[in-house]
């Protein structure tokens, strides 16, 4: 596989339009081939993102910690949860201020909640 993060390091954040989640969606097809639907709220909100997360979890199973390629959720307590991909030892995730591709303990901190996603294998 030939993934490149350099292709989505100019990647701008939008709320609405192009989030953390829309970008997850991005970069996961690119390294699994597979689609996530755009479960993107109309209006963002805390409980709205847990939704739209809990309704793709039929396709992923919990996992105790990071294993690449993974989904990576994070929450803090008051604010819409934020979702990044683990790949090679590393979180590549969206903020408002950019595209970030950083260690896990630095991605991660600042948040309560850290909860790891693999795909679920079809047989």
């Amino acid at each position: 596989m030939s993934f490149t993060v350099d292709k989505y390091l100019k990647k701008t954040f939008n709320l609405k339009t192009y989030n953390c989640w829309h970008f997850a969606r991005e970069v996961w097809q690119e390294l699994t081939g597979d689609e996530l639907m755009d479960l993107t709220p109309e209006n963002p909100s805390k409980t709205s993102c847990w939704l739209a997360v809990t309704y793709a979890e039929p396709r992923f199973l919990a996992i105790p910690g990071p294993e690449s390629p993974c989904l990576v959720l994070m929450q803090r307590a008051e604010d819409i949860p934020h979702i990044g991909v683990y790949y090679k030892d590393k979180i590549l995730h969206l903020r408002p201020q950019g595209v970030v591709w950083q260690q896990s303990i630095l991605a991660t901190a600042g948040f309560s909640k850290v909860f790891y996603y693999k795909q679920k294998v079809c047989k």
